[in-house]
């Protein structure tokens, strides 16, 4: 990957609407050659999926934490299934090392969408929740 896939990585990451005709006029390249390395930065993995970014935000979902989650039971059916049960809620998911096993992203309408979730995964799990104050990055 050299200063160019670089750049195009760049721009797609600010913007994935990008016209190809506008990156060529950035890194100074025509705009099908622009296009093939698109193809090549995809077909080798660097890109994996164009996609958007929600603003949870303007869907009244204004509640963001993140909850680290230590499993109560040795088997983690249970709960993976309970935490599918809420996949509008849960922005990412992670199986982590440390003190904890899991870390949940999560948005919700109000205090008390979270109080309930947090009520019912204690069936499974204890947790520890941050709350995001604002984001900075």
């Amino acid at each position: 990957m050299d200063s160019v896939d670089k750049t195009i990585v760049d721009l797609l990451k600010k913007n994935s609407r990008i016209k190809v005709k506008e990156i060529a006029q950035i890194v100074n390249m025509s705009a099908p050659a622009i296009s093939q390395r698109i193809i090549k930065l995809e077909e080798s993995g660097v890109i994996d999926v164009f996609t958007i970014k929600i603003n949870y935000n303007a869907l009244g979902m204004s509640i963001h934490q993140f909850i680290h989650v230590k499993m109560i039971q040795m088997s983690h059916k249970n709960y993976l299934n309970f935490v599918e049960k809420y996949s509008k809620n849960v922005i990412n998911h992670y199986r982590i090392s440390g003190d904890t096993c899991y870390m949940l992203e999560t948005r919700f309408n109000t205090n008390e969408e979270l109080t309930d979730f947090l009520r019912k995964l204690n069936i499974y799990a204890n947790y520890k929740v941050n709350t995001v104050i604002s984001v900075l990055k």
